[in-house]
C-alpha cells in the first residue's frame, strides 16, 4: 500500500522542555509537524514548527496511540475522514494514526498521521475486465477505499458479503475461500483476496461471472 504523512508528531518521555524553532505559518496545513515531549503520566507540550503556535497541554498517557506503541512498539490506528481545510467543497479523505516507539527511553514515540488518499487513487486505477472492480476493507471489515467513493463514506459493513466472512474465517481457521458470490451491487462475481498484514485489511478483486466466461 502507499500513503503520504499528512503530519508527524515526537511524543518524548523526557521531563525536560523541548524548545524547537518558532512557527513558519500562522494556520495548520496538511503537511505540518511538530515535536513534543512526555512529563512524567499525564502532561504533553508541543511547540509547531509547522502548524499551530505555542505549547498544546495535552494528555497522551491513556490514548492507544501513545500506550500500545509503548507496550508493543507499534500503532496502527483505525481508518478515519477529515475534509481538507482549504477545500471545503472537496470530498473527505482517509487517514490513519502511525505509531513507533523509540529504540532508546529518550527517543520516545513517534506519531504520524498517515494520508490514505494515494490508496484511494490506486483502487480507482484498478483494472478489472470491463465491469469488474476492486476495493480494500480495514480490520472492521469497514469500506475504507472502493471506485465508488459514496460507499467508502457511508462507513459500509462489507460483512453482509458471503466472500467477506469466509475471507475472515480463511485467516483464522484455514477454511476455503469464497470464489463465487455476489457484489455489494447484488452482481454474481467471481472474487479473490490478499491480505495486508499486519494492518488486518484485506483486498478483493471481483468479476461479474458473465464477463469472466
Amino acid at each position: 500500500m502507499v500513503a503520504t504523512i499528512g503530519a508527524i508528531l515526537l511524543v518524548s518521555f523526557s521531563g525536560r522542555g523541548v524548545s524547537v524553532g518558532a512557527p513558519l505559518q500562522e494556520n495548520p496545513s496538511p503537511g505540518s509537524r511538530s515535536k513534543a515531549r512526555f512529563d512524567g503520566p499525564s502532561t504533553y507540550h508541543s511547540h509547531a514548527i509547522w502548524g499551530w503556535p505555542g505549547d498544546d497541554e495535552h494528555d497522551y498517557s491513556h490514548e492507544p496511540k501513545f500506550t500500545e506503541a509503548v507496550t508493543k512498539k507499534f500503532y496502527y490506528g483505525p481508518v478515519y475522514f477529515e475534509s481538507p481545510v482549504s477545500l471545503e467543497r472537496d470530498s473527505p479523505k482517509p487517514y490513519m494514526t502511525l505509531s513507533v516507539a523509540g529504540l532508546r527511553l529518550d527517543a520516545g514515540v513517534s506519531i504520524a498521521e498517515v494520508s490514505l488518499k494515494l490508496v484511494w487513487d490506486m483502487v480507482s486505477q484498478i483494472k478489472v475486465g470491463e465491469h469488474g472492480q476492486s476495493y480494500v476493507i480495514d480490520a472492521d471489515s469497514r469500506l475504507i477505499a472502493h471506485p465508488d467513493k459514496s460507499l467508502v463514506l457511508s462507513n459500509a459493513d462489507m460483512t453482509q458479503l458471503a466472500q467477506v466472512r469466509a475471507a475472515r474465517t480463511a485467516a483464522v481457521s484455514g477454511g476455503e475461500p469464497v470464489q463465487e458470490a455476489k457484489d455489494i451491487l447484488g452482481r454474481d462475481v467471481l472474487t479473490a483476496f490478499a491480505p495486508v498484514m499486519p494492518l488486518g485489511w484485506l483486498v478483493f478483486v471481483e468479476i461479474p461471472i458473465e464477463e469472466a466466461k
